[in-house]
This record gives structure tokens, sequence and C-alpha cells, in this order.
């Protein structure tokens, strides 16, 4: 028997067809809920499990903004840095519950340094647009390091993949 009539050797090998189908149909993990809580000296943030970080506005040394692109939508996210700790940003995304609600606190904190800078961080469009929106005089600098940023969720990837 000639190997070329059988197309079927030409393929490569992807499993039955019962595999394939039940590995389409296994349960995923549920996608974890944030929720940003406001208080009045800062704000928590929670999933739907418990409390994972809390931040008050007096410990804030740096604002950032930047975009996450999300394929056929940006998201804005904030990355808040804490006096003393060099190697990491708490970040925020818009989606988030509760987001709204801590702008305000974000416009006292920047001194008007957020919506100023908004439209340099919302264009381009699905770039990542990294943009100091505040510091306190004379702090050290922080690299544009995205790997320093995403340290606000436990199953948060990388934001530029």
């Amino acid at each position: 028997m000639d190997p070329q009539s059988n197309q079927s050797n030409d393929r490569p090998r992807q499993g039955s067809v019962f595999h394939r189908l039940t590995r389409l149909f296994q349960p995923k993990p549920p996608k974890r809920i944030y929720q940003i809580v406001p208080k009045e000296d800062g704000f928590d943030v929670h999933d739907q499990y418990c409390l994972l970080w809390s931040i008050r506005w007096d410990e804030i040394i740096r604002v950032v903004a930047f975009k996450l692109d999300r394929i056929s939508f940006d998201t804005i996210c904030f990355g808040f840095q804490r006096n003393g700790e060099t190697d990491r940003v708490w970040c925020v995304e818009e989606d988030w519950d509760g987001y709204k609600q801590i702008v305000l606190g974000i416009e006292q904190i920047t001194q008007g340094g957020w919506p100023e800078k908004f439209a340099q961080v919302a264009k381009p469009a699905f770039e990542f647009n990294w943009t100091l929106i505040w510091e306190v005089p004379d702090t050290h600098q922080l690299q544009d390091d995205p790997s320093l940023i995403w340290h606000s969720a436990p199953d948060a990837t990388d934001p530029t993949e």
C-alpha cells in the first residue's frame, strides 16, 4: 500500500477525539475577583477570599500609571510605591470593584497629576505607556522596569506579555 494514499499519516498526532474533548470540557479554576475597599487613610485590596494588602495615602512616595493590552481594549492601572520599598509597586486595575472610589484619593495625593496626565497614559492605544504621575521630591529613581510592578495579585501575570 502506498503511504501517501493515507493522508492521516501527514497530520501531526493530536490524540484521540475523546482525549481532546475531555481537555476542552475540563473545569477551569474560577477567575479571581478583586475589590478595592476605600478607607479614610488609604485603601485595602481583597479577593473573594481574603485581604491581600493595604496601603495608606501617607506612606506613598510615587504614583505611576500604565496600560495593559487586552487584545481588543486597554486596561488603565495605577501603581503605588511605598516608602522603604524599592523593589515593588502595588497596582490596581480599572476593572476592579471600587476603582472609581479611590480615583479621588489619587487626584488629591498627586496634586492634580491625575487626571492631567491621562492623555499620556491613554494614547497611543495598545501600548504600555508607563507614566510617572507624581513622586515625593528627592526620592530614589524608579526604573521603568515592568517586572517591578506586578505585586498586586497572587495570580497576576507579567503585564508586558
